[in-house]
C-alpha cells in the first residue's frame, strides 16, 4: 500500500442568479486635472565628453663630428747611410837593413872596412778611404690620424604622441510644464433611472466530503504531495458590484487586451468571458465568478 485511504474535502462554490433591480442613484467620478505652470528648466545638450587629440612629434638639430677618413699609417723609405773611413793599408812591412854609418854596438865591417850599422826599417803605410754602410736602408711608418668633419642632422626629441582632452557638456534652458496641482477625483451622487442585473447568491457554498481509497502499486511508490485542503474565494458582492464599478472593471479589461464590447456597466456574458479570461491569462482563480482578488489585480478597489 503506497496510499492510505482518506477523506478529501471539495467545496462546491455558491449557485448566482442574475436578477434584475432599478437603479435610482449611482455616484459619478469627476476628474478635476492637474494644474501646470510654465518654468525654465537648465537641461543638458550634449554631455561631457573626451576627445583624443594627436600630438605631433618634436624634433631637433644636433651638431655631430663624423668620421671622413680613418687613421692610417704612410709607409716612408728611409735611405741608407754611408761614411767614409780611412784606413791605413800596409804598403810595405817593418824590416832591418845594413846601412853604413858610425861605430855602434850593433855593427858589421865589410872587406872594404867600411862599418855597417843594422838599422830597422819601419813599415810603410798609405792611407786608403773606403766608403762604408753605417744604417742600412729601413721603411718607417708615419701616424696619420683621422679626419674629421662636424655635420647637422635633425633627431627625433620627443616622439608623437595623444593626449586626452575633456570636451564639457552643452546646456540650454527651456519651457516645461510643472506641476503645481495633481489631477484629483470627485465622487458625485446624481439621479438615473434604470435596470441592471445583479448577481444574487442562490445557494451558498458547501463542502463535499469524497473518500478516497487507499491506492496500491506493485512497483512505483507513491507518496502523499499534498493533502486536500478546504479554501474559500472572496466575490465581488452585490453592494459593490454597481454600474459604476462594472463600468470601470470593463474599462480595465478592455485596456487590458480582454474585452471588446460596450462599456455599459452591465456584467452581462461578454464581461464575464473578459473576466475568465483574465483570470486564466494571471494564474487566478477562474471558477466563473468576479472575486475581489479579480478585482483587485485590475488595479481596482472592490470597494
Amino acid at each position: 500500500m503506497v496510499k492510505e485511504a482518506s477523506e478529501r474535502v471539495e467545496i462546491v462554490p455558491p449557485v448566482f442568479k442574475a436578477v434584475k433591480i432599478r437603479v435610482t442613484s449611482e455616484e459619478v467620478q469627476e476628474v478635476v486635472p492637474a494644474v501646470y505652470e510654465t518654468v525654465k528648466e537648465r537641461i543638458v545638450v550634449k554631455p561631457a565628453t573626451t576627445r583624443l587629440e594627436s600630438v605631433p612629434a618634436v624634433f631637433e638639430d644636433v651638431e655631430e663630428r663624423v668620421m671622413v677618413k680613418p687613421a692610417s699609417k704612410k709607409a716612408v723609405e728611409v735611405p741608407a747611410v754611408y761614411e767614409d773611413v780611412a784606413e791605413k793599408k800596409l804598403v810595405r812591412a817593418a824590416y832591418t837593413t845594413w846601412k853604413p854609418g858610425t861605430a855602434t854596438s850593433i855593427q858589421r865591417v865589410n872587406e872594404k872596412g867600411e862599418i855597417f850599422c843594422l838599422v830597422e826599417v819601419p813599415a810603410e803605410y798609405q792611407t786608403v778611404t773606403n766608403r762604408v754602410l753605417k744604417t742600412p736602408a729601413t721603411t718607417r711608418y708615419e701616424e696619420i690620424p683621422a679626419e674629421y668633419s662636424t655635420v647637422k642632422r635633425t633627431v627625433l626629441k620627443t616622439p608623437e604622441t595623444t593626449r586626452s582632452v575633456e570636451v564639457p557638456a552643452e546646456y540650454a534652458e527651456r519651457d516645461v510644464a510643472k506641476m503645481v496641482k495633481p489631477a484629483t477625483t470627485v465622487t458625485k451622487v446624481v439621479p438615473v433611472d434604470y435596470e441592471r442585473e445583479v448577481m444574487t447568491q442562490v445557494q451558498p457554498a458547501t463542502e463535499k466530503r469524497v473518500a478516497v481509497p487507499a491506492e496500491y502499486e506493485t512497483v512505483d511508490q507513491q507518496v502523499l504531495v499534498s493533502p486536500g485542503k478546504q479554501y474559500c474565494t472572496q466575490v465581488l458582492c452585490d453592494v459593490n458590484a454597481t454600474d459604476a464599478k462594472i463600468t470601470e472593471i470593463q474599462k480595465a479589461l478592455q485596456t487590458a487586451g480582454f474585452y471588446s464590447g460596450p462599456i455599459d456597466g452591465n456584467l452581462g456574458s461578454d464581461t464575464m468571458a473578459a473576466v475568465a479570461a483574465f483570470q486564466t491569462a494571471k494564474g487566478l482563480a477562474s471558477d466563473g465568478y468576479l472575486t475581489v482578488e479579480t478585482v483587485t489585480a485590475l488595479g481596482i478597489s472592490p470597494q
